[in-house]
């Protein structure tokens, strides 16, 4: 929508038909993958908004959905598969679990939904795609995605950072960032589609744009180069496992040994809660260098045998 077009005023409008685009680009409902656990996602309407703000809000209440944020959400099957609308200039094929599939007689009504051609966005014309790959491989030639690059490829894609935000013994805190990247390439003749979402691993550039980078070269290429590696190597080896699920891992195994304890009468699981030195090497089972604060568990008597009235007291103040 342009400003001169009277929909751009009118939030109602808007919001109806950018939900419109939405959709036509697979976000907010499943896009019928193999698998029966695929997320719809979401992408709200102005019934939602009606809802949650008594029919009180206008264009200022949902901008940030303009950057994936407020109440849209998404998965990054739909996010790979907006990548292949745009790589293929309005069209996509339902992604399926199958590297290819020759001869397929139109007549075949098992075989051919596996090549249906979904012409979801054709109407739009080919040079408005071209400015969002231009701006796209601007990303990774001048921009965040530099990380990304290929030498003799040309290479589409965007970095994202995605906030986290969990709930943590009832309190809503601000967790390290998700890192996102998402691309296609190579740019002239579109082979791959890729988006990766890292968790609690921060900015997109610093993790997810390498991890897609190796997946680029190694699938486009067939080899990673020599000088690359070493980078392989960094990213198998570290841990962005954040400390809180470690302790909350811990808290929540404790817990069990201590209820199996109460119902059995046998206490060999719950001594190693218990014993300092084992509790140390339980809370740090990811990488074995980081030891947290230990939460202190307190029973109601002396004795190995917790009784009914068991709890956990945290002494710690977790932080990301």
């Amino acid at each position: 929508m342009t400003l001169d077009n009277p929909d751009f005023h009118s939030p109602r409008k808007g919001l109806t038909k950018w939900k419109e685009y939405a959709n036509a680009f697979g976000l907010g409902h499943r896009i019928g993958i193999d698998i029966p656990s695929e997320a719809a996602g979401n992408i709200p309407d102005t019934a939602a908004y009606d809802k949650e703000y008594h029919h009180q809000w206008n264009s200022c209440t949902m901008v940030s959905m303009g950057i994936g944020q407020d109440k849209m959400l998404v998965t990054p099957l739909q996010i790979a598969n907006a990548m292949c609308i745009v790589a293929n200039k309005g069209f996509f094929y339902i992604p399926h679990f199958v590297k290819s599939i020759d001869g397929v007689d139109p007549t075949d009504t098992i075989l051919s939904r596996f090549t249906q051609k979904h012409e979801a966005l054709t109407h739009i014309p080919d040079d408005v795609y071209e400015v969002v790959a231009n701006g796209m491989q601007d990303v990774v030639e001048y921009g965040t995605a530099s990380a990304a690059k290929i030498p003799g490829i040309n290479i589409c894609a965007k970095t994202g950072t995605a906030e986290n935000y969990r709930v943590i013994r009832g309190r809503r805190s601000k967790l390290k960032s998700h890192s996102v990247f998402v691309c296609f390439a190579p740019r002239e003749d579109p082979k791959i589609a890729i988006a990766i979402v890292i968790e609690n691993a921060g900015f997109g550039a610093t993790w997810a744009a390498p991890m897609g980078s190796l997946l680029l070269e190694k699938y486009l290429k067939d080899t990673i180069r020599a000088e690359r590696l070493p980078l392989i190597d960094h990213i198998v080896g570290s841990n962005l496992m954040p400390r809180y699920l470690i302790i909350q891992q811990f808290i929540e195994d404790s817990a069990r040994a201590a209820f199996r304890a109460k119902q059995t009468g046998d206490s060999t699981r719950w001594k190693k809660f218990t014993n300092p030195a084992m509790r140390s090497v339980l809370l740090d089972t990811v990488n074995h260098t980081f030891v947290p604060a230990l939460p202190t568990l307190v029973q109601s008597s002396a004795g190995d045998k917790p009784k009914n009235n068991f709890k956990i007291k945290d002494t710690n103040s977790v932080s990301n």
